[in-house]
């Protein structure tokens, strides 16, 4: 601030300014020469707080900071980055930058803040905590040389597939580009009598930049004097032409940067590696266009010495032009869909499906057969249909990853199943106690199908019931956890700790055993019918494969660390609790079926 004012002060015959300068520095500069009249460019500043055309109307600059963020981003998409770690300087923080990628979707796993030469491994340690690839740097440009080289020398588990730093801003223009050349051998002439430069100035965009800063200013100057021939020189060089400079106005479409309405450049953005062991030796590989909408590769590329590079792509750790992935790669303890497991899952529960096709089948081309009859056509088919829901509950859990979806329609279906299955047992064999029993002849309404389809419509409507109820208060939510180093797992969990969350999962619990406990007391009161009739066995082995399997499942969901090998257990046991009933209430006619037609 103290140059800036001395310079208006002191130097009158200045009429614009120009200077590489730092951009905690640069603001302060910025309005005073805005309060001077005074054009002022700076050739390597990003930073959007300078960029307020209200504050600093005279500022501009040639390196572009607006759309930095979304020039990235264009790369990260293509490369299928989600997730970076910061380093950011004590200088230069570069927020601007950093909300911008937060609000495009890109997930900041961590951002270390204020660092200094001295941090390299502080740094280091913090990214491996978080186990980040790729890095954006804000700060200058020689300390980010210092971490790269201490990132990229670590050996750490978590970045052996490399480090990738961003850093920089848009190239300068084209007309630059071209004229590079002319000004290197101009800047070595100069440099000549205190001995040759040891780096390659290629790669070095500050003095390109600051180039394009001067050309914008004389262009604009230019543009000024011819746009009123009452305009001279000479009233340009004694400032009574200030109020004509305002940078918005002569120098927005300047020829050939052009500026935004911000003032900062609207320019492509280009993309570089580092190639070999060759200091600062850059390999263009492909750049935005001027609105930071698209990212192309380049058709060839050229390192910052001007030789040509076949390989156009960026080249990754051992060669790949492959981009790494963003963060550790896990593998997913679930059942895969496409697996030799998941086969053999679709295989038993196609099995199911096609064994309740054919019971219908059976059951319907011999409703009338005495045999058949006497288990009660219409429940044993509803038995049938009701193990349909079980042995397709068995598809949702062939996943890769758990959703809400899948665990909801398990739970639904397997407990719907359980609840249609049992409820006809307890229903018709009711109906036979009552009917050998009875001192006296029943109403016919009591003995009706339609009386027993009301009371299962009742069992399965408190089954639904409760589990709307369950469903409503759990609020599950997908719980997803790290078990080892490379394994990661989904878990339908609940997500509400509340009273009235665990009272409605033990209400269902309670309601489900007290099914049970109906089932085997209806059959105990049963066991002297006819044996035509006398279905205790059955009932009593439902009732004992139910209740083992619910506890080995329970036992299994809360002591099993291995999602896949508990869901794999899980779907053997639904697949037998679903499949016993029917087989134990159709195979026994069945049998005796085929003996009634082979004595015929």
């Amino acid at each position: 601030m103290a140059t800036a004012i001395e310079i208006y002060e002191k130097h009158p015959d200045v009429v614009a300014v120009f200077g590489d300068f730092m951009g905690p520095t640069v603001k302060y500069s910025a309005q005073v020469y805005s309060l001077f009249q005074l054009p002022f460019c700076a050739s390597s500043v990003i930073s959007q707080d300078v960029l307020d055309r209200n504050k600093h109307p005279y500022y501009f600059e040639t390196t572009s900071v607006i759309g930095y963020a979304q020039a990235l981003h264009q790369l990260l998409t293509l490369w299928s980055v989600k997730r970076i770690g910061v380093i950011s300087s004590l200088m230069d923080s570069c927020p601007e930058v950093v909300d911008s990628l937060s609000s495009l979707g890109i997930q900041i796993a961590a951002h270390v803040r204020g660092v200094s030469y001295h941090d390299a491994k502080f740094v280091a340690d913090t990214l491996e905590q978080v186990d980040v690839r790729y890095i954006l740097y804000c700060g200058q440009s020689s300390m980010m040389a210092n971490m790269y080289l201490t990132l990229g020398a670590r050996t750490l588990q978590s970045l052996l597939h490399g480090v990738i730093m961003f850093w920089g801003q848009n190239f300068p223009t084209t007309d630059m580009e071209k004229s590079k050349d002319q000004v290197l051998r101009q800047i070595r002439q100069f440099q000549a009598p205190w001995g040759t430069w040891r780096y390659s100035l290629g790669s070095y965009f500050n003095f390109m930049t600051s180039y394009d800063c001067t050309g914008l200013i004389a262009k604009g100057f230019d543009k000024m004097l011819q746009s009123n021939k009452m305009f001279s020189a000479q009233m340009l060089a004694n400032r009574t032409l200030q109020k004509y400079l305002n940078p918005y106005s002569i120098f927005e479409n300047g020829d050939p940067l052009t500026l935004t309405v911000n003032g900062d450049t609207a320019a492509p953005f280009t993309f570089f590696y580092f190639q070999g062991s060759k200091a600062l030796n850059l390999v263009y590989f492909g750049s935005t266009n001027a609105n930071q909408s698209q990212f192309q590769y380049a058709e060839y590329s050229i390192d910052s010495n001007g030789a040509l590079v076949s390989d156009n792509q960026m080249t990754f750790l051992g060669g790949s032009h492959t981009p790494p992935p963003d963060g550790p790669i896990y593998q997913i303890d679930s059942i895969d869909p496409e697996s030799a497991t998941a086969f053999i899952i679709k295989i038993f529960a196609s099995l199911g499906i096609l064994l309740v096709l054919l019971s219908c089948w059976f059951l319907a081309t011999n409703r009338l057969n005495p045999i058949i009859r006497t288990g009660s056509v219409p429940f044993l088919t509803l038995m049938s249909l009701g193990s349909l829901l079980g042995y397709g509950s068995l598809f949702f859990a062939l996943s890769r990853e758990e959703t809400l979806v899948s665990c909801a329609a398990r739970s639904w279906l397997q407990l719907l199943s359980f609840a249609i299955v049992i409820g006809c047992l307890i229903v018709k064999n009711g109906r036979v106690y009552l009917v050998y029993k009875a001192k006296k002849k029943l109403p016919k309404y009591i003995l009706r199908d339609s009386s027993l389809f009301l009371g299962l419509a009742v069992i399965v409507g408190f089954e639904a019931g409760f589990l709307g109820l369950q469903a409503a208060s759990s609020r599950r939510k997908i719980l997803k956890s790290i078990v080892n180093q490379d394994m990661i797992q989904y878990k339908c969990v609940s997500g509400a700790r509340t009273v009235a969350a665990t009272a409605t999962e033990y209400v269902l619990w309670a309601y489900n055993c007290l099914l049970l406990l109906l089932l085997i007391s209806v059959g105990y009161a049963a066991r002297n019918v006819g044996p035509q009739h006398n279905e205790l066995t059955i009932m009593a082995l439902v009732s004992v494969s139910v209740t083992i399997g619910a506890v080995l499942m329970s036992v299994l969901e809360r002591e099993s660390t291995s999602h896949t090998q508990t869901t794999i257990s899980s779907c053997i046991i639904v697949w037998i609790m679903t499949s016993l009933p029917l087989f134990l209430s159709l195979i026994p006619r069945f049998i005796q079926y085929q003996f009634q037609l082979s004595t015929v």
